[in-house]
């Protein structure tokens, strides 16, 4: 085997980017998103609810339900209470629930023994699904559609008339109590990093059909559905996000599980949408809408304004020791916004530590409340103050000087966080003059603050993406005197693929100790969705059309900070860079199913790139030689034009044709491409190691029967009994596994043999010019033969990743659920008909085109498509063969 210095050189280029990609990902998930989770505890029985077997669904010998006691708290009854269905995710178990059942007793017992005739304690039911890869594999997923609607069904027929169940679900839990909808059973759904818009694992066509469905229904379904992850629809689906979370962590994490129990805990005496919508936004809202539940309050009575504070103009409202009622009035800036602006820029912003400001505060907040008016003078007594309805009211937290923030293993405890009020000067009565803020039931604990925006505040640069892919850029701080400072970047571009990391710059020794609030920088990529740096977001994501949902373009960084001037040498500027480990490994966790369809693809292109049109096929070797000249001539170049073709989002690498991303897929080729080469060298080793063993185990013959009509019987008597078997005992992907075996043996096998005649040394034999021919078409027919499978035993090698997912759920459901167990496996293997005359060669190019283009958001079709053309080639040759026999 001779390896040209072109091959040599895609391969080692491919394992060194293959190698970074891999480093790059390492802690990916605590640089983008850092872990601020308590650990809950607990003390869990589980009861298992034997009378929901078979009677109710077969699948009751794969699956079992649970009933779920916190031991010293729950009673063994059941029916009294509401119930609760967890469904688990992918690779998930039934005991992750023990989360917020513990919240449940207790939060009921301190706080709902005296309304326990509206509000009942939940019975917290599970469906165990014995950790089955539902991610991987659609049909296993549809039998936990089907065993959890059953299991509603059963659940009921415990309580009485009327009652419906609350979901809570983790991951792909999600998806099937999606399924369930639309159904009169379930009151609302709660879920937790359910991945709603796109499957995180796309190998087979039961899970697109599945999720295109629930979209559908989530569309239109009125159920109240919470999730993490945002979604464009109407109705009662309601979305919220929980950055700072991770994928495991959301299902035990204290300031998440006390929170979804909270929300079940209220559902229960209300009945109708709007009233059970109203409670998922209360305990699990995430603060880019205004509550539902805005308190009105009523004008500033003359005789409650308590101690009155005048403020004189530009003068901040700083109250670090609040007492007894005050109020505090602040006159507005001449400097009023222009008619008709509608930037938003000029903004009275109050902070309030710890307390309440319209209903919205700490889960454990502090006696102290704040209420905001506009008047009309600066005599409260002479002049009506009216209430002032916010434009943004929600929680903020609250980092600590000087500590890593979330704070590492704990994140902040219910009692902590800031209440941001913000009203734009432009929404106010023009004859408004003063903002009163009036703080009532102070007891020295926590602070207020309040100061007006200024149009300075905000800042525009004009950065851009491709400026920072060759170093970062310094921008200045418009003012830290301002409570909120806003910095645009337009031309930033804001997609999943990016993070951009921001670092302050400033004096060397911050002059932050004794600032109220410390500077806290927010970036919030469109409404639903609010990181801490480093920044990232969800905005733009490959594969996925945002096109129905607009956002405004670029990057947006918010600055909250007190202001106070012991502070403002702290921060003088902000460095915004592209964060390229992080970058990197954004690519390597959202392209590698794209690489392993992509390579299916290099062999095609190898294939057909080799096979001449007169029907000689080289060596693997020599294909692969051929193959690296043209990448490097042809095919990189390529695929990076083709990378700024503006094309749909379900196509190529779901871009779009954005140019930052076009080096993207030559990186992703050049990965594939080493990827074939490295395991054609494996597979020569292997190959090497099963060809010796099999000449120690057996005897080859010189001479073979060439009994065309025999051989052709015993394929067809084979071919009948693995259909038998597939259709009825193991899915075709089985099938496939020992058809790669079977292949491997083959080429194994099929080492050149030496013809022991033109070796004799017997002279007596002379051989005429028309044997060495017909002995030269022999050995070639021979050679091609063996080329051709070795060959397809490569391509056959990388398509066992496509249906290797099938495999291992297969194997685990025999693991888990025993040998009996039905498995609703693919057992349809026939493809359809392909129609038409077309060169063989041409068919993997068809192929290639396939998984190049399509294959990253659809990788199952791209094993149909090889398999079409397989189908074609090898049923060509055995009608030639049967032909002339």
């Amino acid at each position: 085997m001779r390896v040209n210095r072109s091959t040599l050189g895609v391969a080692v280029a491919a394992f060194v980017s293959l190698g970074l990609l891999l480093l790059a990902t390492k802690n990916l998930g605590e640089i983008l998103s850092p872990q601020g989770c308590r650990m809950s505890w607990m003390s869990p029985s589980y009861v298992l609810q034997s009378k929901f077997d078979a009677a109710w669904t077969p699948l009751a010998r794969r699956y079992s339900l649970w009933l779920y006691r916190e031991v010293g708290w729950d009673s063994s009854s059941i029916g009294g209470g509401l119930p609760v269905l967890f469904i688990p995710g992918n690779a998930g178990s039934s005991h992750q629930r023990r989360g917020s059942t513990t919240s449940n007793p207790h939060q009921i017992a301190p706080e709902f023994s005296a309304r326990t005739g509206s509000h009942k304690p939940l019975d917290f039911f599970a469906v165990e699904f014995n950790e089955d890869l539902s991610a991987f594999h659609g049909t296993t997923l549809e039998s936990q559609i089907d065993y959890t609607s059953k299991a509603v069904e059963y659940i009921l027929s415990l309580y009485p008339s009327n009652t419906r169940v609350i979901v809570l679900a983790h991951s792909m839990g999600g998806v099937v109590a999606a399924s369930l909808l639309p159904s009169s059973n379930i009151s609302a759904i709660i879920t937790m990093s359910t991945p709603y818009t796109l499957p995180p694992a796309r190998f087979d066509n039961v899970i697109d059909a599945i999720y295109s469905k629930n979209a559908g229904v989530l569309k239109n379904d009125p159920t109240p559905i919470s999730c993490i992850l945002p979604q464009n629809s109407q109705g009662g689906y309601r979305r919220t996000r929980g950055p700072g979370v991770g994928h495991v962590e959301m299902v035990w994490c204290h300031q998440v599980r006390w929170r979804v129990a909270r929300a079940a805990l209220e559902l229960g005496p209300y009945s109708t949408e709007k009233d059970r919508v109203g409670v998922l936004d209360k305990w699990l809202r995430d603060g880019h809408t205004l509550p539902a539940s805005v308190i009105e309050p009523k004008p500033l009575a003359k005789d409650a304004a308590g101690t009155v504070i005048q403020l004189p103009q530009d003068k901040k409202m700083l109250v670090t020791i609040p007492r007894h009622d005050v109020t505090h009035l602040l006159p507005i800036p001449e400097e009023r916004i222009p008619e008709g602006r509608k930037s938003g820029s000029a903004r009275f912003t109050l902070m309030l530590s710890r307390g309440t400001i319209d209903a919205v505060g700490p889960q454990n907040p502090l006696p102290l409340r704040a209420f905001v008016y506009q008047c009309k003078g600066h005599d409260i007594a002479q002049s009506a103050c009216l209430p002032v309805r916010p434009d943004v009211l929600k929680l903020i937290p609250t980092p600590v000087p000087n500590h890593l923030f979330p704070v590492p293993q704990s994140g902040s405890d219910e009692s902590e966080g800031v209440v941001l009020f913000e009203a734009f000067l432009e929404s106010l009565d023009p004859a408004t003059t003063h903002i009163a803020v009036k703080l009532e039931n102070g007891d020295g604990r926590g602070w207020a603050i309040a100061n007006f925006g200024e149009e300075k505040d905000e800042a525009l640069h004009a950065v851009s993406t491709i400026s920072l892919v060759f170093g970062g850029a310094i921008v200045p701080i418009p003012s830290l005197r301002s409570l909120h400072n806003v910095i645009h970047f337009p031309n930033l571009l804001s997609h999943v693929l990016l993070v951009y990391r921001a670092k302050a710059i400033g004096n060397q020794i911050p002059q932050c100790k004794d600032s109220v609030f410390p500077p806290l920088l927010a970036h919030t990529s469109n409404p639903d969705e609010t990181h801490y740096f480093p920044l990232t977001d969800h905005n733009d994501r490959p594969f996925i059309d945002t096109a129905r949902n607009p956002v405004h373009k670029g990057v947006s960084l918010d600055l909250y900070s007190s202001g106070i001037s012991e502070c403002t040498e702290s921060a003088q500027s902000i460095e915004i860079s592209i964060d390229w480990p992080a970058t990197l490994g954004r690519w390597a966790t959202r392209y590698w199913t794209s690489t392993l369809v992509w390579t299916v693809g290099v062999v095609s292109l190898v294939i057909f790139y080799s096979w001449k049109p007169d029907g000689q096929i080289p060596p693997v070797s020599v294909s692969l030689n051929r193959y690296s000249n043209l990448l490097i001539r042809r095919l990189l170049p390529a695929s990076f034009i083709f990378s700024v073709v503006p094309l749909p989002k379900s196509y190529y690498l779901g871009n779009a044709g954005e140019p930052v991303f076009a080096v993207v897929a030559p990186l992703i080729l050049t990965i594939s491409s080493g990827l074939v080469i490295g395991t054609w060298w494996f597979l020569c080793v292997l190959l090497a190691i099963v060809g010796k063993s099999t000449r120690i185990f057996s005897r080859r013959s010189v001479e073979r029967r060439n009994e065309t009509s025999s051989v052709s019987r015993n394929t067809v008597i084979s071919i009948v009994l693995v259909f038998l078997v597939i259709f009825l005992f193991v899915p075709w992907q089985v099938a496939f596994l020992g058809c790669w075996v079977l292949q491997l043996y083959n080429c194994a096998s099929a080492v050149p043999e030496r013809s022991e005649d033109s070796s004799a040394v017997d002279g007596r034999l002379t051989r005429t010019s028309l044997d060495e021919k017909y002995e030269a078409e022999v050995a070639n027919t021979k050679a091609n033969n063996a080329n051709f499978n070795s060959h397809l035993l490569l391509l056959m090698t990388w398509l066992l990743p496509l249906v290797a997912p099938i495999l291992a759920v297969w194997v685990r459901t025999l693991a888990t659920a025993g040998l009996t167990t039905p498995f609703n496996g693919d057992h349809n293997f026939l493809m359809a008909r392909f129609e038409g005359v077309v060169s063989a060669r041409w068919l993997f190019a068809m192929a290639a085109v396939v998984a190049f283009v399509a294959g990253s958001i659809k990788p199952y079709i791209v094993f149909h498509a090889v398999a079409i053309a397989l189908a074609i080639i090898v049923s060509s040759q055995n009608w030639a063969a049967a032909a002339n026999a």
